[in-house]
């Protein structure tokens, strides 16, 4: 508090005189706020009182800036301290403890995805095992929220991004994103029906695709769009073709 001290004196023959000085007694303090908490990955920024001569930040006890100002990103529960002093030689200090909890992870199976016009498809997930809630996101809509790492998602009629949200029990979230590229059926040209003498051989094609396969039986015999066979025997050859590897 500001004080007013008066000094009274007399000499030897009586005579008196007083006078005073006022001294104003200047308080200094400042509160960085409660404690925090984030998740793993978030920044934070720390700001001290404005105007003061000197600013000190510890981290866990070691000095790391001198402004009045900081951000940070802490990978584990962190107590920040800040020391100031102001133009008159006040100082004061004060903390804050950011606590930091761990974030999920998740990823894509493929990084591409393809399904013909018309299907569905699986959508499938790897993640880390404190996910909670999975949030499915197509055309930057939200789909479906589920607790499972698959979704499917029904007759898709454009080419989009997919993105999946998870988060885990303190609410700290991660995603990722892969593209659906839906396809059209492609109009397959393949050759007729073809009588010839054992063993004669015979130039078999199929087209109307980008990548093909010829089944013979349960046996995938070529993934050539052309083929030359030389059968002994009536043989079905089965032509197929589609726009991704999707066979």
């Amino acid at each position: 508090d500001t004080t007013v001290y008066m000094l009274q004196v007399e000499n030897n023959i009586g005579c008196e005189a007083e006078n005073s000085v006022t001294i104003n007694v200047d308080s200094l303090y400042f509160d960085l706020g409660p404690n925090d908490t984030i998740c793993y990955g978030d920044t934070i920024t720390l700001s001290g009182p404005p105007d003061m001569l000197m600013y000190n930040w510890f981290a866990n006890g070691l000095l790391i800036d001198t402004n009045q100002t900081i951000t940070r990103v802490p990978v584990d529960t962190t107590v920040y301290m800040l020391q100031v002093e102001n133009n008159i030689g006040c100082e004061a200090e004060n903390s804050i403890t950011i606590n930091v909890h761990l974030s999920p992870t998740v990823s894509f199976e493929e990084d591409s995805l393809y399904v013909c016009n018309g299907n569905d498809i699986l959508l499938s997930v790897v993640g880390s095992t404190d996910i909670w809630l999975y949030y499915w996101y197509y055309k930057g809509k939200l789909i479906e929220s589920t607790q499972t790492n698959n979704y499917n998602l029904d007759n898709p009629d454009s080419s989009d991004y997919v993105i999946v949200e998870v988060s885990n029990i303190d609410d700290c979230r991660a995603y990722d994103t892969t593209y659906l590229t839906v396809l059209p059926y492609p109009e397959i040209i393949i050759s007729n029906d073809t009588a010839v003498c054992g063993g004669q051989a015979v130039i078999l094609s199929v087209s109307g695709g980008s990548i093909f396969r010829w089944i013979v039986g349960n046996d995938t015999i070529s993934t050539e769009s052309t083929i030359t066979v030389s059968p002994e025997v009536t043989t079905n050859y089965i032509g197929q073709t589609a726009f991704s590897d999707s066979m």
